[in-house]
Parts: C-alpha cells; structure tokens; sequence
C-alpha cells in the first residue's frame, strides 16, 4: 500500500458497538491521497464504507467488478467486501466515512443507489467535517446528529436533477407535488402521475435515472423520515402519526418502521 497522506479519525470503541440504540453506528471518517503508482487493498470488513473522488483518477475493483472514477464520483464498499484502489492520474484524494450495526448494509440499500455513482457532482466536504467532529465527541447526543449528517451526505450522492431540461423541470414536478401530497393517504405514485399528465413508465425511466431511486421509493421514503421526525419530537398517538404521514394501516405502519429502524415506533420513540 502506497499513502501520500492519510488521516483517521474513529470513535473511541470502533471494535464494538455502542450502549445506545441507533439505526446505524457511526464508526470512522478519513481523507485518503494516493501518490503516482499508489495503491490500496482493503480486505473484506465489518461495516460500510462511502467514498467520494475529490481529485485525480483511479480504478477501483471489488470482488470482480471494475470501473473508473474520478473527481465527483462515489462508491460504495458493503460488508464483507474487499476492494482495491489504484491511482491512475494526478493527486487521487478520496473522502470517506464508515457506519456499522445489524442494519447498516440495509440502511444503505434502502436509498435503492447502484454500488458506484459516476457522477455525484461536489463532495459536501463541510457535512463530512461535521461527521468527523461527532466521532470525536462521541455521546449520543452527538452520534443521533450524526446520523442526520450521514443522511445529508447519502443525499448529495444522489447528484442533482435541476439543469433546466424537459426532464428536469419533470423530475422537480414530481418532486414539488409529491413533497407537497404526501400526507394524504389517497395519493399513491399512479395519482401523482394522473395528475402530472405523465406516463408512470416514463416518469419512472427518468426519475431512476437521474435520482438514483424509483419516484415510487422516493414518495415512500418521504412518508416514513417524516413519521420518523414526528415519533421523536411530539407525542401524538402512534395511529395519528400513521394518518398524518400518509398511511391508513397502523399495522402496516409498524411494520415499516420496524423494517427502517429495527424498532417498532414505541421503542424508536422511547430510544430518541
């Protein structure tokens, strides 16, 4: 292996998991840069793994698949992965963080992205800093926070769509109304496509594409992270909750949540 430069930073436990109940655990976070001819091969591990191409050109394997990357580009290493770095081109500086638990690969699917994003634009260096600050801190107050900055910086690696196109101003369509409807049980991803005139085969080919999930995950997810704001900042009944974000079933509600969290709502509530 061949670093120019490399810092770490960990929680101070990293080999085990905190006391506290989380969805995930925040584990590492680090800047790696490799020099002319530079190397890396990381054997398979227990967690995680986000990288995000600041500078320079690599290539980059795992397990059999190869692809390129450069600057704006991100990856991903899931457990038990082994993935090797080369330097191909100038400086390569890669950003990156790591998180673990029993649900932390499944955390990371539930954003539907493929292993590797070529084109996920500017790294959002400040969230990683932030990151970084909450593993030296290390209380679960801090960790709780860096949770939502793990979100954040998931979030910008699904690139941006807003570039003026026909498609473009479709995917904001989609995106201001469902935003907008997602609290009423009736609208479902057919409706919102009834009501932007669009085929949901179409809408559904370009959504994908550009935002690196399926608009009907997308409606989806905006149910359940605002279910989940609500189970940990008010005390409204659970089955209130349910309605309010959009889902009628308090079971299959539960059961959603259970699948996010690995808690039903109570205990997420209680663990908040």
């Amino acid at each position: 292996m061949s670093h120019l430069n490399r810092t770490l930073i960990t929680r101070p436990d990293y080999r085990t998991l905190p006391a506290w109940k989380l969805p995930v655990y925040p584990r590492s976070a680090g800047l790696s840069e490799y020099c002319e001819g530079g190397v890396q091969d990381s054997m398979p591990r227990p967690f995680v793994q986000l990288n995000w191409c600041l500078s320079g050109k690599g290539d980059i394997t795992q397990e059999g698949e190869e692809f390129k990357m450069e600057p704006g580009g991100v990856w991903f290493t899931p457990p038990g992965l082994r993935c090797f770095t080369r330097q191909r081109e100038g400086i390569l500086r890669i950003r990156w963080i790591t998180f673990d638990g029993p649900d932390a690969e499944r955390f990371l699917e539930g954003y539907g992205y493929a292993r590797h994003l070529a084109a996920s634009g500017e790294c959002p260096e400040e969230a990683f800093r932030r990151f970084e600050d909450g593993l030296r801190e290390n209380t679960a107050e801090a960790m709780r926070r860096n949770i939502a900055v793990l979100c954040e910086i998931l979030a910008a690696a699904g690139g941006t769509h807003s570039d003026g196109s026909r498609e473009g101003k479709l995917i904001d369509a989609f995106l201001s109304l469902a935003r907008r409807e997602f609290r009423n049980p009736e609208v479902n991803f057919n409706t919102l496509c009834d009501r932007l005139g669009v085929h949901r085969a179409t809408l559904t080919r370009i959504f994908t594409s550009r935002m690196q999930i399926s608009p009907g995950k997308y409606l989806h997810s905006l149910r359940i992270q605002h279910a989940l704001h609500l189970l940990r900042s008010s005390r409204m009944p659970i089955h209130n909750i349910a309605r309010e974000t959009g889902i009628r079933d308090s079971g299959y509600f539960a059961r959603v949540i259970r699948k996010t969290t690995g808690l039903s709502p109570a205990a997420y509530r209680k663990a908040r």
